[in-house]
């Protein structure tokens, strides 16, 4: 299943990008991917998931301050303000249903938001 994400990368470069499920997903984050789930919806859904290496710290990778400061701005569940991203972070759709929970494109208000802080 392909995606619409968005890629972070550490050296502050952003890309919007196709990525054919996990396996392609796999290659710009080699590490154990750790997801993060953000941005409700008024009933509590999520609508946008963020990949990042859940290793990432202990393999020294380089803090990514955009992809940091971005989240920051967002409130993800599960990060405190002192939390710093590492390495490379992907961002793509999600869709709950229920107890289940499908991936699907990167919201708009998510590229909406980047752009207009990248600004």
């Amino acid at each position: 299943m392909k995606w619409k994400a968005v890629v972070i990368k550490s050296d502050r470069t952003i890309k919007v990008k196709e990525i054919d499920g996990y396996n392609e997903l796999k290659r710009f984050i080699p590490g154990i991917l750790q997801g993060v789930p953000f941005g409700e919806t008024l009933d509590g859904d999520k609508t946008a998931l963020l990949f990042c290496d859940e290793d990432g710290e202990d393999h020294s990778l380089p803090i990514n301050i955009v992809a940091t400061t971005i989240f920051q701005n967002v409130h993800p569940i599960g990060l405190d303000e002192q939390d710093m991203f590492v390495g490379t972070i992907v961002v793509i759709g999600t869709s709950n249903q229920g107890k289940d929970s499908h991936e699907q494109d990167v919201p708009d208000w998510f590229i909406d938001k980047i752009k207009f802080m990248m600004r």
